[in-house]
């Protein structure tokens, strides 16, 4: 008697079934990321806006502070209203006393949030540089915390924005 034939091959099967095990992995993966960074995302939304962080609470002084208002680097005045309604939605502002913002200020406002754009402002996730006469130094106002330096390249302005940019 002959030998069995061995049964027939079936090579589309098996390039299918690696073709879905190698999606399935791969969907696996990216379903993976996407809940590694929600849950980063999710970390920082519960944190009371008196957490301690650098600067000192804010109280009437950042009203007198602020004043009749500021004019922005942009060239847009803010009156004290606006300055409070921008610090509430999580913006931080630097506040100088120069004729024109120092460069130090530019650069760090830049380097956290990038080039100032109102939408950046509407999102409570802008650094708005503002002039006020008889400031000395800088001053970063912040969500109820504030901040004073004397020079503008200080790393604890640096430190500041940093922390309570986008917190309210």
């Amino acid at each position: 008697m002959a030998d069995p034939a061995p049964p027939p091959s079936h090579p589309r099967a098996r390039r299918l079934g690696a073709v879905l095990a190698t999606a399935l992995v791969a969907l696996v993966g990216v379903a993976a990321l996407i809940l590694f960074f929600q849950s980063r995302d999710d970390s920082q939304l519960d944190r009371p806006a008196t957490a301690a962080g650098p600067g000192r609470p804010l109280a009437d002084e950042g009203r007198a502070l602020v004043g009749e208002g500021v004019v922005r680097a942009d060239g847009v005045r803010m009156d004290a209203a606006a300055v409070a309604g921008a610090l509430r939605l999580g913006n931080v502002v630097l506040l100088h006393g120069s004729a024109q913002p120092p460069a130090a200020l530019r650069a760090l406002a830049e380097q956290i949030a990038g080039p100032f754009e109102p939408a950046l402002l509407r999102s409570g996730q802008a650094v708005v540089i503002a002039r006020r006469a008889g400031v000395e130094g800088v001053v970063a106002l912040a969500a109820r915390r504030t901040l004073s330096a004397a020079d503008p390249a200080d790393p604890a302005l640096e430190a500041f924005v940093s922390h309570w940019l986008g917190r309210r």
